[in-house]
């Protein structure tokens, strides 16, 4: 008897976890998911495939075809200042306040034997274009995840300022 009761408390949260949807359990999943219509209204079209946004999203480009992209924000000191606020806020926790890869979670890395956080004055670093390290802010690498979603393109291309400046450049 004891093992049906908690068969019948376990089994809600079973289900729970196999739903696709926003909430635990969908009453009425046809009316959730369905396309919003007004009165009246046709349905609208889906964009042709592989069409190319003339608004909103940037255009996903390769490491490679990246390499050639020149920042068009140019590291003034007004630039400079706001890229370090924007670093202290995203980057300092892992890279550490001089980009030497040494910051609090840092050691976190090396505990679970993942790849440390890079050193921005390491060679390899250094040797990367502004447009690839734009293409790995804006879409992570290894253990660092994208900030496509995060931040506007200015900011990106901010970040790219500040790594150079702690590069010396």
């Amino acid at each position: 008897m004891r093992w049906v009761l908690l068969a019948a408390l376990a089994l809600p949260l079973v289900a729970a976890c196999y739903t696709t949807g926003a909430y635990p359990v969908d009453y009425f999943p046809e009316m959730h998911y369905a396309a919003a219509y007004r009165r009246q209204e046709p349905p609208r079209l889906a964009p042709p495939t592989a069409s190319v946004p003339v608004t909103g999203r940037e255009r996903p480009r390769t490491l490679q075809e990246a390499a050639a992209l020149p920042n068009p924000v140019p590291a003034t000191p007004d630039n400079l200042a706001r890229a370090q606020r924007l670093y202290q806020i995203n980057c300092s926790a892992c890279h550490g306040a001089n980009g030497r890869g040494d910051g609090v979670v840092a050691a976190w890395f090396v505990h679970e034997g993942q790849t440390p956080p890079a050193d921005y004055t390491n060679p390899g670093v250094a040797s990367l274009s502004d447009g690839q390290l734009y293409w790995v802010v804006t879409n992570g690498l290894g253990g660092m995840p994208a900030f496509g979603s995060l931040l506007t393109p200015e900011e990106r291309w901010l970040l790219v300022d500040f790594i150079r400046q702690v590069q010396g450049r």
